[in-house]
């Protein structure tokens, strides 16, 4: 019997088919070219580029949504303090003096938390991530209304909580202007600068919390 081949495909893949032996010898297609691995790799790492632009952005957010979850932890503690202490002694400064009289307000000793939002003692305030200012308004001014002349409810006290993110420990700036009447609701209150460079207000992020505590006796 004649030897026939019988060609199925064109090149470069071709089967050719024997008769008698039936062998059957097969060239497959070549692989990709160097010009084309090129590009390929060329097309990855353009997108990864904009992939890793992005990750310090990503990293910013995930920690600021941190702080912010664990600055709000801090102060509903802190609020809770407030709210189960006797209303004498939540009226009393960090050196023990009351607070009193209208537009007043005054400082407790500040506290101090790890990234767990734990308190530590003020012994350990260098190994401290968040530091807390309480201020303590006594009296709340009331609205006037038809029936009422408005005034200061003393038995309904103000308290802002404070949470700065400060790992670096430094002294942090206060409004304390009593002079200037528009600054009278910031008092006692951090500015977001450090004392050092009270004009860079937005060197420390703090997140400020107030809430409503009334006599309870």
């Amino acid at each position: 019997m004649s030897r026939l081949p019988l060609t199925l495909f064109n090149e470069p893949s071709r089967i050719k088919v024997r008769y008698g032996m039936r062998s059957v010898a097969t060239k497959l297609a070549a692989g990709f070219s160097l010009v084309e691995v090129v590009l390929a790799i060329g097309v990855i790492a353009f997108a990864f580029v904009g992939i890793f632009a992005l990750l310090p952005t990503g990293m910013s957010i995930s920690r600021q949504a941190m702080d912010t979850s664990v600055g709000s932890q801090i102060a509903q503690r802190v609020i809770n303090d407030a709210l189960q202490s006797d209303f004498p002694e939540l009226l009393k400064n960090a050196a023990g003096a009351t607070i009193s009289g209208t537009n007043e307000t005054g400082r407790k000793a500040e506290r101090y938390f790890d990234d767990q939002g734990s308190e530590l003692p003020a012994s350990s305030k260098a190994q401290a991530i968040y530091h807390v200012n309480t201020r303590i308004t006594p009296a709340t001014a009331m609205p006037k209304t038809g029936t009422s002349s408005g005034g200061d409810n003393t038995n309904l006290a103000i308290v802002t909580v404070q949470v700065a993110n400060n790992p670096g420990n430094r002294e942090l700036a206060l409004s304390t202007d009593p002079s200037n009447s528009q600054d009278k609701p910031l008092r006692n209150l951090w500015t977001g600068a450090y004392a050092s460079d009270r004009n860079n207000t937005k060197a420390v992020p703090c997140l400020t919390f107030p809430a409503l505590v009334a006599r309870n006796k």
